[in-house]
């Protein structure tokens, strides 16, 4: 049978040998017997009860033991749910800015960007809203796009991505085995534009560097990645976009 305690399910009658399965809050509990009978509720505390995947079958834990593992997988389980709720509000986020842009230069495959957006920005700790809004104000999503002042969605210009290919250390671990996959950084910056993916990277992670610079004000970070004279406003606007869709990721329903 099962009896609740604290909230938790517990499995207290067994039969021998044998490993019963039931889906309690959410989360699966193994529990296997080693005893040549039943676990009753007159039995002694100390019983042999295996909970959880990461606990080996067969051994012997205390009742209280096998209370804070499942305790334990319950907390860890409730953080994974929260992490993948807030992972399909940020791809659903995305996705509406792409949607919104009235200037959106992107005519397929939205849902996939917003997608490559979002893993990106996982990938290197980086906030996929930020990157998204950045994109935006940049190349209202051509991810092609090569114009006289930098390459690609990001519009990378060619100083930083020398400085980065030059002195990887840096900015970040992560970018070491993108830059060491080209010769020079006249090939990487070439190959900019022509990947989408590998310029939303570099990207990514330039924007992350301006930002530590930055002690995390995310408005110098922006007017470091724009370096114009245009700045304040770029980051100001930006800024006020990422305001706007973070305020929408609070209030989403899922």
């Amino acid at each position: 049978m099962i009896s609740a305690l604290k909230k938790i399910a517990i499995i207290k009658k067994l039969p021998l040998k044998k490993t019963a399965k039931k889906c309690i809050i959410g989360m699966e509990l193994t529990a296997a017997t080693a005893v040549p009978s039943y676990l009753t509720h007159s039995y002694p505390l100390e019983k042999v009860i295996t909970i959880g995947k990461n606990i080996q079958p067969h051994k012997a834990i205390s009742w209280e033991s096998a209370i804070d593992s499942l305790s334990k997988l319950n907390r860890e389980m409730v953080l994974h749910q929260q992490k993948q709720s807030l992972l399909v509000k940020q791809r659903a986020t995305v996705a509406r800015i792409i949607n919104e842009d009235k200037n959106c230069q992107l005519k397929n495959n939205q849902d996939r960007l917003a997608y490559d957006i979002v893993k990106i920005a996982k990938e290197y700790d980086s906030d996929p809203i930020v990157i998204a809004c950045i994109i935006k104000k940049e190349t209202h999503f051509d991810i092609k796009k090569n114009s006289p002042t930098g390459k690609g969605a990001m519009q990378l210009t060619r100083l930083p991505v020398k400085d980065m290919f030059e002195r990887t250390s840096i900015y970040d671990p992560k970018l070491v085995p993108i830059v060491t996959a080209y010769k020079t950084y006249n090939n990487l910056y070439e190959e900019i534009q022509k990947n989408p993916i590998l310029n939303i990277k570099i990207g990514t992670i330039l924007f992350k560097h301006y930002l530590a610079r930055a002690n995390g004000n995310v408005k110098v970070a922006l007017r470091n990645y724009n370096g114009t004279n245009v700045k304040e406003k770029y980051a100001n606007e930006v800024y006020n976009d990422i305001q706007k869709y973070n305020r929408l990721i609070n209030k989403s329903p899922y």
